[in-house]
């Protein structure tokens, strides 16, 4: 310590990164990623934006839809037949249709451990 003595950097010795340590925290990040990356192509390319957002709201349970009915929502100013085929088309796109995201990680199909909740 203190000497100015620059350490080598291991990972540039060898070339190419280390592998990543299987770790919950990082399961966690990468679902979060892969939901969010979902939302945003799925508002990105709906015809209606509100429709979408609204979708959206209700699949995720975010608290501006909860405690409300698919009806009620669609009450709000969009058909139930259109919010309805909304949220099946975003459950679909992010991988929601069986009612969570499929990462491959779990030994359960669920969700990592850090997002069960």
């Amino acid at each position: 310590m203190g000497t100015g003595v620059l350490y080598p950097d291991c990972i540039a010795e060898i070339g190419e990164p280390l592998p990543e340590a299987p770790n919950e925290y990082r399961q966690a990040a990468i679902y979060h990623l892969q939901l969010m990356f979902a939302v945003d192509e799925f508002l990105t390319a709906a015809p209606d934006a509100r429709v979408a957002v609204v979708a959206v709201a209700v699949v995720l349970g975010w608290p501006s839809a909860r405690g409300f009915s698919i009806g009620d929502v669609a009450d709000l100013g969009c058909s139930l037949s259109s919010l309805t085929r909304s949220i099946a088309r975003f459950k679909i796109s992010a991988g929601l249709a069986a009612g969570f995201i499929s990462d491959g990680g779990g030994s359960n199909g669920d969700k990592p451990t850090a997002v069960q909740a």
